[in-house]
């Protein structure tokens, strides 16, 4: 079976911002053979148990208004995978499980869906005014193109890996906020006051 490893940038400031990072990487952590973070300045990680997936380089930090913020980063975490199959991924998007790249061409990057917190644990989206899907799955080396969404084509658009993962907040929070929760920020608590924005997509099993 094909390795696969996933590959994103963080700040300094996550926690004080409220970007999930502890919740994703320790729900990243099950589901990769690796993890690559770029750290944008010192970062403390999760105290969690990593098993050797983690790899880390730190940069000085980037300026927030230039556009490369959102891609240097990444560019340099992809680099530092040894995985088959790469995938980029920001702090605040989660997939509901490991990616199945069996009878995937490694020629093409493939689409990626996902959960998307958008920021915080206190705000769901559910792609509302964004892409269905970008183009995040692929082998070797490609430029993270855009505002840092996307790699680089050629590309298979009509093969998904991944299915899209709509899903009700009642089960987001059970399955991540509270499963997740730790006890110096308050992520998953009962009273956190986190609110769910519902788009009007259907609710369906994320298996499915």
């Amino acid at each position: 079976m094909d390795t696969i490893g996933a590959y994103a940038f963080v700040t300094s400031d996550w926690k004080e911002n409220d970007f999930p990072f502890d919740l994703w990487i320790k729900h990243a952590i099950k589901i990769f053979d690796q993890i690559a973070i770029v750290t944008y300045g010192e970062v403390v990680f999760p105290d969690i148990r990593y098993e050797g997936k983690l790899l880390t380089k730190r940069i000085e930090p980037v300026d927030v208004n230039k556009f490369s913020f959102y891609t240097v980063g990444k560019k340099i975490a992809q680099d530092m995978l040894t995985t088959d199959w790469r995938v980029l991924l920001d702090i605040d998007e989660f997939l509901y499980d490991r990616i199945d790249t069996g009878g995937l061409d490694k020629r093409y990057a493939y689409p990626l869906r996902y959960h998307h917190l958008y920021g915080n644990s206190h705000t769901e989206i559910r792609n509302n005014g964004f892409p269905v899907y970008q183009f995040r799955i692929h082998v070797d080396r490609r430029e993270v193109v855009g505002d840092g969404a996307s790699v680089s084509p050629p590309y298979c658009r009509y093969q998904f890996p991944v299915h899209q993962m709509v899903v009700s907040g009642e089960w987001f929070n059970r399955q991540f906020l509270l499963k997740n929760s730790t006890a110096d920020n308050g992520h998953g608590s009962d009273k956190s006051g986190t609110q769910h924005v519902d788009n009007n997509n259907q609710i369906m099993n994320p298996k499915n």
